[in-house]
């Protein structure tokens, strides 16, 4: 009799590679009573993942809007492929040379309007090798508007407090905004008040010297004159509506408006607002009075 080690070799040539029990090698007689042992299946932690193929691995490691321009970082391997890179706005199309060991570009976007922007890596031959889109918006609202006396802001004097005015404007949009401080219009038909188209003198400035809001923060507007005649809120009785005596405005209230213009192609913000005149009228000089109280407020 074959010993165990010579059985177990037997079994291997006439059977699977799996050892199965009762199997003798040469007995085509005799029942196959074998079992398969089923093969396992990978696990989910072995189950190889996809990995990107040349053609999935982008020529930009990095691009987008970083306050005043839109930055362009190329990865390593494309410096030796990418001759140029072009941004297209609704505005206009730029290009920039790529140097041999810079990666880092950037395009200023201060007057290129929102909509969808088209970043392309170009060789030498000028042929498009990776094209990708952006969309891009614009989007402003005004916040915190207010005399400063409604505002607790201290001004120069109480009175200075009670007749001028102050607003926030938040970029709550992709490009950045440069308010054109001498068209911020402040109209109240009801009240003769047409602010700077009236008086260039008065008009709004910004706290800040650098008045590009970028995206995600805001600037502080205020009616920009030292005198207290000139302020929009301060009312000439002769300037009072028709029929109207510098008595009846008290406590009453009239609707306007306040629009916001740009330097670059933005659409004007329009803030409908209603002006409530305070309850106790007071004279600067014989021709002019402000209204103690007033309040300015987003309709």
């Amino acid at each position: 009799m074959p010993s165990r080690r010579n059985l177990l070799k037997i079994g291997a040539s006439t059977c699977t590679a799996t050892i199965i029990a009762g199997c003798f090698g040469g007995d085509s007689d005799s029942e196959d009573t074998s079992t398969n042992v089923p093969e396992e299946t990978p696990s989910e932690e072995e189950t190889p993942t996809e990995t990107d193929t040349p053609e999935d691995v982008s020529l930009f490691a990095d691009y987008g809007i970083n306050e005043t321009g839109f930055t362009v970082e190329l990865t390593q391997s494309a410096l030796g492929e990418v001759a140029q890179i072009q941004l297209e706005t609704p505005s206009e199309e730029r290009i920039i040379e790529i140097q041999e060991t810079i990666t880092e570009y950037t395009f200023e976007i201060v007057s290129d309007r929102a909509g969808v922007w088209s970043l392309t890596a170009l060789t030498s031959n000028d042929d498009a090798v990776e094209t990708v889109e952006v969309e891009i918006t614009f989007e402003a609202s005004v916040e915190e508007i207010g005399t400063l006396a409604q505002l607790g802001i201290t001004g120069e004097s109480p009175e200075y407090e009670q007749v001028h005015m102050q607003m926030t404007i938040i970029n709550d949009g992709d490009v950045p905004l440069e308010p054109d401080q001498d068209k911020i219009e402040l109209v109240v038909p009801g009240l003769n008040i047409d602010v700077p188209t009236f008086d260039a003198d008065t008009s709004f400035s910004a706290e800040d010297e650098d008045d590009i809001i970028t995206s995600g923060n805001d600037g502080i507007y205020t009616t920009a004159t030292d005198s207290l005649i000139r302020a929009p809120f301060t009312l000439e009785t002769y300037n009072l509506p028709d029929g109207v005596d510098r008595d009846d405005p008290v406590g009453e209230s009239f609707q306007g408006q306040i629009k916001i213009v740009y330097e670059a192609e933005r659409e004007d913000t329009t803030v409908p607002i209603d002006v409530i005149m305070g309850d106790n009228v007071m004279e600067f000089n014989s021709t002019s009075v402000y209204y103690e109280g007033t309040e300015v407020k987003k309709r």
